[in-house]
């Protein structure tokens, strides 16, 4: 059995911000809450860098346990929200680069969580005139054993130092926590503050403050077998056996007391680990959290990013495609050529309000077979066509939806069928004509019957009729990535059917028996292999018997995602969230107006704002939606290239004193004429007697908008800050419902 002393590290950092658009591959956001259930921090994304070194080259032993340890905390981080990137048997050079890259990628923001975890040898060295100083290294591939002056040396320059280390921790990664975990009997001046894990504090707001914390495995001249006993209790605790007080989270304070009562423990007590945080009074304050149990959120993707989620067994379900929220015009226009004037009317507006995945292909027989051989569910008919990647036929609504409900117990994720309206949306794909390919359709970009009557004559009749399904994903996707959203398979789909759109929801939702709906019959989309080109327009509908099943019918996923969360800065004292929908003229001011804004009452000093400086009556004394703004022609400029984007632009100015432009100083209209051109979709001004200000009145303006850009905002608000000394703006990814969360400061 081999021997080693392995160096286990681990990063966590925990920010507080606001959650706004996502990259990809960024993890899990996480809330993190009190006891009250109030929130006090949000990690914003979540990364993982696992290195394993295993198969040494310079006289280290090698430490085959390490590929077993890496794939198993590796499996434990991803499920508890990790976005994981490993490393395996790293060079000196390699090494070194792989913390630097992941730093420079991740570790600059504060918001972000991030872990490091290297599985390894560890050694420390005592310089010989100075022996309590000893220093511990990670022991990369290449690097000697020191058992010689010369290899000393040579181990000294290519072995990765504990000093670095702690510079990584605490000058180069600006993320407020950091946590390294030694899987190593390791000792040196970094762990000079180790003391026995005090009784954890609950989560409170001290939790956001700047922490590095220390765990090893064991102390100075203690082995660590290669079969890792702290691996295995590391996993243990972050499933939930260290969460000590029993709140969903699992915090540093309390891994550090579990692991050292764990692992002595079944050690036999051949190891002690160590518990310190950093010498530097400024990191040694707060802590840092796990989720765990029902806390641990689902991840936060990024519009149209694919994934796969996994199932128990570890084998992948279907790929799904991130849909944004967004606003459509559902049905057909009267002028469309073979329109169904009695089933695609009225057209009408859907706001798509909250995101959702969908299928990136229709379900296949591969998909499908999985969840039939498990519950001794009857195999489809593949006519004769072949199983595997072609779309499953010859399922019922009943069957589609069953398949449905055992992919959310095997995942964890809710999927379903969608509904009629994100089925439209996302085969439109932006698009407004009869097809996202635009007024005509073709046969290299469906499977339809191009041998019968064409459309329109616009060639849609091509002579080519396959006669059967096609292989899921074969021909030519939309401009959403969906591929087959015409042709191949029919689509079941949830709602119920409706003969028309007199009543339909017009949020996206689902329609059921509201306004005469027959849930024995359910809406059937796409068209399928055997169907005429105009069945394949985007907003052609028909009705399916929910229990029958039929070659040409198939069906798509959706599956529930969770929109960007929205907090707080990082503050003190707790923070009373509400909406700027839930409010209405003549109500009092929400909590969160009155114990949130900053301002100067001199210019040589700032004033923080709590009950006690916000006198009188404050409430809402208007409140408009859907108010149209056109772009000021000094901003015309810079309003043309910037990104569509949902906005929480927060003003604060002394009541009834004018408003000016920040480039020509002249008085403006009002603080709603100083944007690019779009649709507000609320104002709320609110009034407040506020000591030491302008006759004691201070308006607030509330606006979240649909507008061009961020930038131009924030350019904008630069300039009034130098004239009018106001600013205040902060981005909402679009779709996520607008809180109150105000930034205003006043100079």
């Amino acid at each position: 059995m081999y021997k080693r002393t392995i160096l286990t590290i681990c990063l966590l950092f925990l920010g507080i911000g606001t959650l706004q658009s996502q990259e990809t591959n960024r993890g899990i956001a996480l809330a993190i809450k009190d006891k009250d259930g109030q929130e006090v921090g949000l990690y914003r994304e979540s990364h993982a860098l696992i290195i394993g070194v295993s198969d040494y080259t310079n006289g280290w032993d090698p430490l085959p346990g390490v590929l077993k340890d890496v794939e198993a905390v590796g499996k434990a981080l991803e499920e508890n929200g990790f976005e994981v990137d490993t490393v395996l048997d790293p060079d000196s050079n390699q090494l070194e680069a792989a913390f630097e890259n992941f730093i420079r990628d991740h570790g600059r923001k504060k918001e972000n969580r991030l872990l490091f975890w290297f599985a390894g040898h560890g050694h420390t060295l005592a310089p010989p005139f100075s022996p309590d100083e000893r220093m511990g290294y990670l022991v990369p591939k290449d690097a000697p054993l020191p058992d010689g002056d010369e290899n000393e040396a040579e181990f000294d320059r290519l072995a990765l130092p504990m000093q670095r280390i702690e510079e990584y921790a605490e000058r180069r990664i600006y993320a407020r926590h950091a946590l390294f975990l030694f899987d190593s009997c390791f000792s040196g001046a970094l762990l000079e503050t180790t003391r026995s894990t005090p009784i954890p504090e609950n989560i409170s707001y001290k939790t956001a403050k700047p922490v590095r914390q220390f765990i090893t495995a064991g102390e100075a001249g203690e082995v660590v077998p290669d079969h890792s006993i702290f691996r295995e209790q590391f996993i243990e605790a972050l499933a939930g056996a260290g969460d000590a007080d029993s709140d969903g989270f699992l915090t540093g304070v309390e891994l550090g007391e579990f692991l050292q009562k764990h692992v002595i423990h079944y050690s036999k007590k051949k190891q002690h680990p160590q518990y310190a945080k950093s010498r530097n009074s400024r990191l040694d304050d707060g802590d840092f959290v796990f989720a765990v149990g029902r806390n641990v959120p689902d991840k936060i993707f990024e519009d149209f990013e694919i994934f796969q989620d996994r199932l128990k067994d570890g084998s992948l379900g279907p790929r799904m495609i991130v849909v944004p929220a967004g606003k459509f015009t559902m049905g057909s226009p009267k002028d469309e050529p073979e329109r169904d004037d009695n089933r695609e009317g009225p057209q009408h507006q859907v706001h798509i309000a909250k995101r959702f995945a969908m299928g990136v292909t229709e379900v296949t027989f591969e998909d499908y077979d999985r969840f039939a051989s498990a519950t001794d569910r009857r195999f489809p008919n593949d006519q004769g066509w072949g199983y595997g990647k072609r779309p499953v036929i010859n399922v019922s609504w009943n069957e589609a939806s069953a398949y449905a409900r055992w992919l959310t117990k095997q995942t964890g994720k809710q999927y379903r069928l969608p509904s009629e309206a994100e089925w439209e949306y996302a085969a439109r794909a932006g698009t407004t004509t009869p097809f996202s390919t635009g007024d005509c359709i073709h046969t290299d970009q469906a499977n339809y019957d191009g041998d019968g009557e064409d459309y329109t004559d616009c060639g849609a009749k091509t002579g080519v009729y396959r006669k059967q399904t096609v292989p899921a994903g074969s021909l030519t996707a939309n401009p959403w990535g969906f591929f087959d959203m015409y042709g191949n398979v029919w689509e079941w789909i949830e709602d119920c059917w409706h003969e028309n759109y007199q009543g339909a929801p017009t949020d996206g939702t689902v329609w059921r028996e509201k306004n005469n709906g027959d849930c024995f019959e359910r809406v059937i989309r796409g068209s399928g292999w055997i169907d005429a080109p105009k069945n394949l327009r985007s907003a052609y509908r028909k009705t399916f018997a929910t229990e029958v099943a039929a070659y040409d019918v198939g069906f798509r996923l959706a599956r529930d995602i969770p929109n960007p969360l929205v907090v707080a800065p990082a503050v003190e004292e707790k923070v009373q969230f509400t909406s700027l929908n839930d409010h209405a003229v003549g109500v009092p001011t929400p909590r969160i107006m009155k114990e949130r804004l900053l301002f100067h009452s001199k210019e040589s000093e700032r004033i923080t704002t709590s009950s006690e400086h916000l006198k009188g009556k404050a409430q809402i004394t208007s409140l408009k939606g859907n108010e149209r703004v056109t772009t000021p022609e000094h901003l015309k400029g810079e309003c043309e290239n910037v990104p569509e984007g949902t906005y929480l632009w927060i003003l604060a100015r002394p009541k009834f004193a004018q408003n000016y432009h920040p480039q020509s100083n002249q008085p403006d209209s009002g603080p709603i004429s100083n944007g690019c051109d779009g649709t507000w979709e609320g104002i709320t001004h609110l009034g407040a007697s506020v000591r030491g200000d302008i006759n004691r009145k201070f308006e607030i303006l509330l606006v979240g908008t649909d507008i061009k850009g961020s930038d131009i905002m924030q350019n904008y608000l630069k300039k009034a800050s130098r004239t009018n000394r106001w600013v205040g703006i902060g981005q909402l990814p679009e779709g996520t419902t607008i809180y109150q969360k105000l930034t205003v400061i006043r100079r």
